[in-house]
């Protein structure tokens, strides 16, 4: 596959993983063209198979970079269309209890430390396999599946904490 079509193929996967690491759209498009630009000279030489996981680790590590460099703490990531009741549904106590509940969750992920926000972003947020996420963030899978664990757990606390109306008990 031609290096072109490597960075059409991952793009979106790149920028997804940079902004939900970083919780700017600006760092993200900065961290994503940074890992585009890696995926565009090495892409080639992952395996097919492999491509996937190993765009997803290289969009992550240069979110993590950037977010180094510039001593940022990363942002809690609300959508525009998530907090527009018109865009909820027609009732509006509903479409504010989900808007809490995506404000809540936001800043929930926001306060995970790494690997625990990586590991809930790339599974739950972007569905790769275990497997996948294994290869990303070179961790063994047994690792994987411990951490994410223990990072699903303290996502429900830190909401039960914050939205405790919304999230029912465990």
């Amino acid at each position: 596959m031609s290096p072109d079509a490597l960075v059409r193929l991952h793009s979106d996967l790149v920028y997804r993983v940079a902004l939900r690491v970083t919780g700017s759209a600006e760092d993200a498009a900065d961290a994503a063209q940074e890992a585009l630009v890696s995926v565009w000279r090495h892409g080639a030489a992952v395996p097919a198979d492999r491509q996937r996981a190993w765009a997803a680790r290289v969009g992550r590590n240069a979110a993590l970079d950037l977010v180094r460099r510039r001593a940022v703490r990363p942002r809690p990531i609300l959508s525009d269309v998530a907090l527009d009741p018109a865009c909820s549904g027609p009732l509006p106590d509903a479409a504010a209890e989900e808007a809490d509940l995506r404000a809540g969750l936001a800043e929930a992920l926001g306060g995970l430390g790494e690997p625990f926000r990586s590991l809930v972003v790339l599974r739950d947020v972007e569905g790769l396999a275990y497997d996948e996420i294994s290869e990303a963030l070179g961790l063994p899978l047994t690792t994987v599946k411990v951490y994410l664990h223990r990072a699903r757990t303290r996502l429900r606390a830190a909401l039960q904490t914050s939205v405790p109306d919304l999230v029912p008990c465990p």
